[in-house]
This record gives structure tokens, C-alpha cells and sequence, in this order.
């Protein structure tokens, strides 16, 4: 695909974008972390168990030049999926095909500064009856530079869970403030088996435009110290 001089990380590759050699040269430096805790206790005589964390912390800084990576600026957009039949090859054109559905697309060469997407989360879960429980869960976006940066949706979900030995039960019930809708989901723990979905009401009509299924096996053990005899 045509493309300005030395700047190839625009490319088209089977009707999407692609990474060109933009690779082989590092786009800037910076410097990222996360810091939390975790409290597992007793309130009014129930277990209870909670935590904070502040993730993403930190800032990049892009060099001046023209081999690093291309801002995308769009707000609750949605693009039909049958617009990338006709998806344009040049940069120009793809400007403008990405602007005609309210996507800004800026490959600017200057210098500059992006901080990562910080944000606060906080959990709580507490012990109702034998077996089950209910938590609390909340995200807030911390960033605060509007110029040039990335965030996550600030978030709060009512968790409530029921739990054996062998297995977990939980349906969280969240409140996007970014979307400004509610979603409610299912998720199930079968032995060292767990699965679920964040929103079971768009995989019960069929009506979604998109839904997430998650998938995963928990290993755990106990090792005992074995004594070493002496000779």
C-alpha cells in the first residue's frame, strides 16, 4: 500500500491495518507501574475480603520522527463491518474513509508526551450467609491529560456469588458510565474449571452487536516440607 516516505505503519493487509517495519526502530521510551494491596478479614463476624490498586501509573514519551505509531480519536463510534469491502489502500484515503464514520486519524510527526491509562480500582466482598457472598466492585479513570492519551471506562459492579468446594456460581450486574448502560452476566467455577460471559443478555437475543466468553482452568496443590533425615 502507498504510504508517506518512511512511514509504513499504515499499511493495508487483507483489508485492515497492518505493522510495517515501524518496528524495527522504538517509537520512545517511558516508565509504567502498579501499585495495591489486599485485606482478607473478619467484619461483624463474616469473612470478608477486600482490595485497592492504582494500575497504569506512569507516562511515554514518543520521539520526534516519522517511523512510531498513529493516534485514533473516536468517541462511541460504530463501523459496519461491511464498510472494509471497499477499505482504501493510500494513506490519504484512509483518512478520509475513517473520518466519514467520526474517527480522527493524525499521524503527526512531532514529539510528545502520552500518559498511560491510570485508573483506580477498588473490590470488597462480603460473607452474607454460609456459603454465600456479595462484592463490590468499581474502576475510576485517573487520567487526567485530554490532549493525547488513552482510558479505560470507570465501571461499578454488584457481584453476588455463591460458593462449594466444588463449585462457584456468580452474576455480576455492572454499570458502564462511559456507555451509560447496565449489563448483567453469568459465570460458573465446575471443579478446576471455570467459564462465563459479562453479558448474558446479548448471547440470550442474539440482538449484541459483540459479546465476550471467557475460559480458563485454576491449578492449585499443597506441598508439604518433607524432612531431611540426618545420617
Amino acid at each position: 500500500a502507498a504510504s508517506p516516505d518512511g512511514l509504513d505503519f499504515l499499511g493495508s493487509s487483507n483489508g485492515g491495518l497492518g505493522i510495517g517495519n515501524a518496528l524495527g526502530k522504538a517509537a520512545g521510551s517511558g516508565l509504567g507501574g502498579d501499585i495495591g494491596a489486599v485485606y482478607k478479614g473478619e467484619l461483624l463476624r463474616r469473612n470478608l475480603r477486600a482490595s485497592v490498586s492504582i494500575t497504569d501509573i506512569g507516562r511515554i514519551n514518543y520521539n520526534k520522527g516519522n517511523l512510531r505509531s498513529a493516534s485514533f480519536v473516536a468517541n462511541n463510534v460504530t463501523i459496519p463491518i461491511d464498510s472494509f469491502d471497499n477499505f482504501p489502500n493510500d494513506y490519504d484515503s484512509i483518512k478520509q474513509w475513517a473520518a466519514n464514520y467520526g474517527v480522527a486519524v493524525d499521524s503527526g510527526r512531532e514529539s510528545f508526551s502520552q500518559s498511560l491509562p491510570t485508573r483506580l480500582n477498588l473490590y470488597a466482598e462480603m460473607q452474607v450467609i454460609k456459603g454465600f457472598y456479595v462484592g463490590v466492585s468499581t474502576s475510576a479513570n485517573l487520567n487526567t491529560d485530554k490532549s493525547k492519551s488513552s482510558n479505560y471506562s470507570s465501571y461499578t459492579a454488584i457481584i453476588p456469588r455463591w460458593q462449594s468446594r466444588m463449585i462457584d456460581v456468580w452474576m455480576p450486574i455492572s454499570y458502564n458510565y462511559f456507555s451509560q448502560n447496565l449489563k448483567a452476566g453469568i459465570g460458573a467455577r465446575l471443579a478446576y474449571v471455570y467459564f462465563g460471559t459479562d453479558d448474558i443478555g446479548s448471547v440470550v437475543s442474539g440482538q449484541g452487536k459483540g459479546f465476550n466468553l471467557y475460559f480458563g482452568l485454576r491449578v492449585a496443590g499443597s506441598f508439604k516440607n518433607k524432612k531431611i533425615e540426618k545420617e
